[in-house]
């Protein structure tokens, strides 16, 4: 996994409201990242 000493930003606009009884993600943002990273490289 890459590290990154520095702030990993994205924005995403998203649709107004929520869904009932969301839960908290399980990985960290800079997962997050890494995985999307990997999905794009894969397109």
């Amino acid at each position: 996994m890459e590290t990154n000493k520095g702030a990993d930003f994205f924005y995403l606009k998203i649709a107004k409201g929520f869904k009932q009884k969301l839960g908290h993600p399980k990985i960290t943002p800079c997962e997050v990242k890494v995985r999307l990273q990997k999905f794009i490289q894969q397109k």
